[in-house]
């Protein structure tokens, strides 16, 4: 190879790499992709809590019964953000409902009994939701959500001033929800939506009333009517 080859490709390499060089001087840089944005929550509403199923030893014997529980209530907050898209919401939820014990039914001749108590659930879910994108102002959304559900119950028999049962217990929580968000503002959002919740049921300790140690219960379903606001930030 000559060495005014040699020369000539070096000469041909550097104008190259130094066209390059400019020319990448010259482009912007590609911009950063937005943060995730985030949103704190609060919402409430009305809680209709299906007859739970209780079984239990009296003495020996076994009994079945449901307990009826009147209409409650419901609050909770969370925090959420877009982190994955637009249209995908990620959350972290705690929530407190309340419904108070009106009968006990038992199965067969036993019939119905007055009862005074209450169930109180404390729920901690990670929830997704999907926004269905009509609009940008008015976005139906459904999804769901699991966690942990600490369950409050006690109920005494009308007459009676010892409990049945009266414990917290700990149990498995799920949700399957939907709504409709109304954005009335960038950072403003109004939510009215349903939740379906079950709880996986508890077995609570027995209180000083001469019944059963152990209180067994079936599955919690509930159907929660509730309405929010979102702020954005």
């Amino acid at each position: 190879m000559s060495k005014k080859f040699l020369l000539a490709t070096v000469a041909v390499a550097g104008v190259t790499l130094g066209t390059a060089a400019a020319s990448a001087a010259d482009v912007e840089p590609a911009p950063a992709p937005e943060s995730a944005s985030w949103y704190v929550s609060l919402f409430g509403g009305a809680a209709w809590l299906d007859d739970v199923d209780v079984n239990y030893d009296y003495r020996g014997d076994p009994n079945d019964a449901e307990l009826e529980s009147k209409t409650g209530f419901i609050v909770g907050g969370a925090i959420g953000t877009h982190l994955f898209s637009d249209d995908l919401r990620v959350e972290i939820e705690a929530a407190y409902s309340e419904n108070k014990l009106k009968t006990i039914d038992f199965d067969g001749p036993g019939g119905d009994y007055s009862i005074d108590g209450k169930f109180g659930i404390l729920t901690f879910m990670g929830n997704l939701w999907y926004d269905v994108p009509l609009s940008d102002e008015i976005k139906p959304y459904l999804g769901g959500g699991a966690g942990v559900a600490i369950v409050d119950g006690d109920f005494h028999y009308n007459g009676q001033d010892t409990d049945a049962f009266d414990s917290s217990e700990v149990a498995f929580a799920f949700q399957l929800g939907a709504g409709l968000r109304w954005m009335v503002s960038e950072n403003i959002a109004l939510d009215v939506g349903y939740r379906f919740r079950g709880i996986d049921g508890p077995t609570f300790d027995g209180g000083d009333f001469a019944g059963s140690d152990k209180y067994h219960t079936d599955w919690f379903y509930s159907h929660n009517v509730i309405a929010g606001v979102s702020l954005g930030f």
